[in-house]
């Protein structure tokens, strides 16, 4: 029996079904909820990110902002809940419905969103209802409020009228559904004057969704001046539903120090039914403890019921005193039973997560953003949205997060108990007794190959025994000796391939390197600079004997690209001629010379098709065709140039070979000798032998191809 400050007796009401106690806590206080005013702010801010000392001002003294132009990309939306640390919010964008890349970004406009203050969150729900010029959300309470922030278009485009009426449309659909059951508030910049009087369509059709759904509006003055200060007008209006009208107390154009939007703001004071979302309310909690009878003290039990009943009223003389002397026996047996009833043993809840990093909490972080954005925005069911795909990823992303440091964790508890083995026997003892747990104190005796350890001491000291005549060699007749003998031919046959290996590329000191490991880095490197040199080596030894690598100057770097094949320029011109050039410089261009020597009983001549005066070898081509005369002179003149200029810079005994030069001018000249005349080479030199190849080669290709047309014209006659 309880007493409340108001004198009012409350009883725990007890009900003995099937030897079950039911205990009823009855609470008698009221849902508190209080009547207030809610406070809605609708504001063109004309970039928000340049609003921040503006909620900074208004953070006391606003609930809801209703935003338009807020000039935020889709990418950019989660800058909303960031603005700051007491609200959050929702929004759309102008690409919300085609998202653009971050890397192609113009500047921002347009733009729609709604923020609340977060002890509103609970009560908050976003609608993902109207295209990206209409954001709504609704908030809960006795009377649920539908609050839409619109920013219609401006005249400026040729399709404005249309884009208009699309708007009006959505608002039409969005009201039929919802103005029975919700307070609708519709703020916005609506980019018309509709207390202006003209016969615009925009304002009639305006005009008739506000008559067509009986909405009211208060009209507040200018709220927008243009940047020059020449025109200004009132487009921004807060409509309501005349219906709902006792609710408004009242619609001004605040104040407001910080605001550097061309926009008023304009703010609305709605009265609102605040639930109580903060108070616990527990109006009924029912508890279910069977009672155990055979384990009870029944003596005691007896004890306490006859105690209780001495103080009852013999004879009650009324109703009230008999339905106040029932309360009170049930009181009693409640009591008593309780007192004599064993005690439910809690149970200890076990963390979910068994550890806790700073890596797993900017994973648990991550996730929660994740989803509240997902949340915000209506819970797509779709798996292929955006924000459902983050959110899976920063599950996986947690749970993976999760298993490594988990086992980052076992690995450090075993290297402990490794190193503890060889330096600290007590510590070592106490670890293993420790990751043996529960089952530790039911091994008090350990068998090992017919003798017995006793004591916690002598059973490590077995399982040493044990574990170490595992890792011993030995003959036992329940091995399987097949697979055995596999075993050991692969380990043999990988032991000599290492051998081989180490053999070829010179790696001799194999039992110096166990003396003395090396660590991975410097083992990676040996290991790297052997085998470089070897095929360098080899690559270099090789080509000397390949008569078609003549003009090579067989210097060449493992990793590293052969100057003849890199362009100066990364234009597709130059990258054009780089085959053309390989082909020549590594002997693999088709001359009549090769075609000659590769067919049979000496069918076709190795004479040049073009002049027909001498075999078509490549200094035939480049330096002695008639027909190619043209195409050879004026480049050839600035090779000879350019080349002696630069040549002259270098100290050689060689002749130079004016073939090889054209061909291949790097054999000239060594990069780690004169890095200048090496680049000089390059950049200068090398582009006029490259053209100079490229143009021979489509110029002899020209002319085969007149020869060959001509000679099919006379065989067809």
């Amino acid at each position: 029996m309880n007493t409340s400050s108001d004198g009012i007796i409350e009883y725990d009401v007890l009900d003995f079904k099937n030897d079950c106690i039911n205990v009823h806590c009855v609470n008698k206080d009221k849902d508190v909820r209080s009547n207030s005013t809610l406070r809605i702010l609708d504001f063109n801010c004309k970039n928000i990110l340049t609003c921040g000392p503006l909620f900074k001002e208004l953070e006391s003294k606003i609930d809801i902002f209703l935003l338009q132009e807020h000039w935020l990309y889709d990418c950019q939306l989660n800058l909303l809940q960031e603005l700051h640390s007491d609200f959050t919010g929702t929004g759309k964008a102008v690409d919300s419905n085609d998202p653009i890349q971050p890397l192609h970004m113009p500047r921002g406009y347009g733009g729609v969103a709604i923020l609340w203050k977060k002890n509103l969150d609970k009560l908050v729900t976003t609608l993902p209802i109207g295209n990206e010029r209409i954001q709504c959300i609704e908030l809960s309470g006795n009377q649920k409020l539908l609050f839409i922030s619109i920013y219609l278009p401006c005249k400026s485009s040729d399709n404005h009228l249309n884009e208009l009426y699309e708007c009006i449309d959505q608002l039409h659909e969005i009201m039929e559904v919802y103005k029975t059951t919700h307070q609708i508030i519709i703020g916005g910049d609506f980019n018309e004057n509709i207390f202006k009087e003209n016969n615009s369509n925009r304002k009639n059709y305006i005009l008739d969704f506000m008559s067509d759904h009986n909405l009211s509006t208060t009209e507040v003055g200018i709220t927008y001046t243009h940047t020059s200060g020449i025109s200004s007008s009132a487009i921004d209006y807060i409509l309501y539903q005349e219906k709902f009208k006792d609710f408004i107390i009242n619609i001004e154009k605040p104040d407001i120090i910080s605001n550097v939007s061309d926009h008023l703001p304009i703010l609305l004071q709605l009265k609102y039914e605040f639930p109580c979302i903060n108070s616990v309310s527990q109006t009924q909690v029912t508890t279910h403890h069977k009672v155990k009878w055979n384990n009870i003290d029944r003596d005691r039990y007896k004890i306490l019921v006859e105690e209780g009943i001495a103080l009852l009223k013999v004879d009650p003389m009324n109703p009230n005193e008999l339905d106040q002397a029932f309360q009170t026996l049930n009181h009693t047996l409640t009591k008593a039973t309780l007192a004599v009833a064993p005690k439910k043993k809690k149970k200890i809840r076990k963390k979910k997560l068994q550890i806790m990093t700073e890596n797993i909490s900017q994973a648990i972080s991550e996730k929660k953003i994740a989803f509240f954005q997902w949340k915000q925005n209506g819970r797509p069911p779709d798996p292929n949205h955006p924000l459902t795909i983050q959110k899976k990823i920063t599950t996986s992303s947690l749970r993976k997060q999760c298993r490594i440091e988990t086992a980052l964790q076992r690995i450090q508890e075993r290297q402990k108990i490794i190193d503890a083995g060889y330096n600290d026997p007590a510590l070592f003892y106490s670890l293993i007794k420790k990751q043996r747990g529960r089952l530790s104190r039911f091994i008090e005796e350990l068998t090992v190959d017919e003798e017995i350890f006793q004591s916690p001491e002598n059973v490590m000291k077995g399982w040493n025994k044990h574990f170490g005549d595992l890792a011993k060699k030995s003959n036992n007749n329940s091995f399987d000796t097949i697979y055995l003998n596999s075993i050991e031919k692969e380990a043999t046959h990988i032991i000599n391939k290492f051998k081989e290996l180490c053999l070829k590329y010179e790696i001799n000191d194999l039992y110096a390197y166990l003396t003395n490991p090396l660590s991975k880095f410097q083992w990676k490197k040996l290991v790297k600079s052997k085998i470089h040199d070897y095929w360098t080596s080899k690559i270099t030894d090789e080509s000397k004997g390949y008569s078609t690598l003549k003009f090579m100057d067989h210097k060449y770097n493992i990793g590293s690209v052969h100057p003849l094949a890199i362009s100066v320029n990364a234009n597709l011109k130059d990258i054009r001629k780089i085959p053309v050039r390989l082909k020549i410089s590594t002997g693999n261009y088709i001359l009549q010379t090769h075609k000659a020597s590769f067919s049979k009983n000496n069918f076709i001549s190795p004479t040049c098709k073009l002049c027909g005066k001498a075999d078509e070898t490549v200094e035939h081509f480049i330096l002695l065709c008639e027909k190619l005369e043209e195409t050879r002179i004026p480049l050839l003149s600035k090779i000879l140039d350019n080349g002696s200029l630069i040549l002259a810079k270098v100290a050689t005994s060689f002749p130079i070979d004016l073939i090889q030069l054209i061909i291949n001018p790097f054999c000239y000249v060594d990069i780690n000798a004169n890095r200048a005349v090496f680049e000089e080479t390059s950049n200068i030199l090398e582009p006029l032998c490259r053209q100079l190849l490229y143009n021979m080669h489509n110029k002899r290709y020209a002319l085969l191809a007149n020869i060959d047309k001509q000679g099919s014209r006379k065989s067809n006659f």
